[in-house]
């Protein structure tokens, strides 16, 4: 089962931060990246484009930045078995890879956020894991193909559009 840890959406750093975990997190991380980053993780270094994702094992060490101006991320800690996530592989994990729809896992990340940390409901603990499981699918989906969809400014109107439509 998939449990949050902490997390934040929309985090902004000032031209200059530097994230550095030279020993790594205790827990696993991901970083769905905004913003132009430069990484380095166990010493390689990598370069993301925005709209990128990152998982990162616990223990990894590693460090992320951009050197050009204003760093920003959705990001969250967590904790689960190997068997949550024995679906994805390793080759997910340390690459950044480009990732579709960006504001879709965000509001997935504030969600589970919420269930987490605020919620009342005896189902929470159900929710973020559905929710986490969910955020995963896409983001393995997004690694697993080549194809990025264009930018489209009316993307998320013509989505609730359609939505409305069809009720």
């Amino acid at each position: 089962m998939f449990s949050v840890i902490r997390g934040g959406c929309f985090s902004r750093h000032s031209p200059g931060f530097i994230m550095e975990r030279p020993h790594g997190v205790p827990y696993y991380v991901l970083l769905i990246i905004k913003t132009y980053a430069e990484l380095e993780i166990e010493g390689v270094h990598r370069i993301c484009k925005p709209d990128s994702a990152l998982l990162i094992k616990p223990g990894t060490p590693y460090s992320y930045k951009n050197p050009d101006g204003v760093y920003a991320d959705d990001w969250i800690h967590f904790t689960c078995t190997s068997e949550d996530l024995s679906r994805y592989g390793t080759a997910i994990f340390h690459t950044g890879f480009p990732i579709n729809n960006t504001r879709v896992l965000t509001t997935y990340i504030r969600q589970m956020l919420w269930e987490s940390h605020f919620s009342v409901s005896p189902s929470k603990e159900a929710y973020v894991d559905t929710l986490f499981q969910l955020l995963l699918n896409h983001i393995y989906e997004d690694f697993n193909t080549n194809t990025i969809e264009e930018y489209n400014p009316y993307r998320y109107k013509l989505q609730r559009l359609r939505l409305e439509i069809q009720a």
